[in-house]
């Protein structure tokens, strides 16, 4: 069992440095967070209630928004999800703690100006 692990752990390391290779060379390294219809539904909620914040939220204000408990036996599991979504590039987490949408860069606001 752990020789099969071993292989299947150096397969995704090789696919991992494969797909970095990959996006070096194309230049494209700033990847397209995944779209909302990918999320499993407690994520889209999230994303749905982040979204209506422009300032962030604290994972304190999603629990009370979902009127779940405000014992850390009740954030924990929210806040595992909002880091793993900032991970993914779904969220950003401009300030200790604060959760946001990611901003456009000032290079595209600048190309759709020009192309708009």
């Amino acid at each position: 069992m752990s020789e099969r692990l071993s292989a299947a752990e150096q397969i995704v390391s090789r696919l991992s440095v494969t797909r970095e290779t990959i996006l070096e060379r194309t230049g494209d390294l700033a990847e397209a967070p995944p779209a909302a219809s990918t999320l499993l539904p407690a994520y889209r909620q999230f994303l749905a209630i982040v979204e209506q914040a422009p300032d962030g939220l604290r994972v304190e204000d999603i629990c009370r928004v979902l009127n779940t408990g405000m014992e850390s036996k009740h954030t924990e599991s929210p806040r595992a999800k909002v880091e793993r979504m900032v991970a993914r590039g779904v969220l950003v987490e401009p300030g200790a703690g604060l959760f946001t949408l990611p901003q456009p860069s000032r290079m595209d606001t600048t190309a759709q100006r020009q192309t708009g």
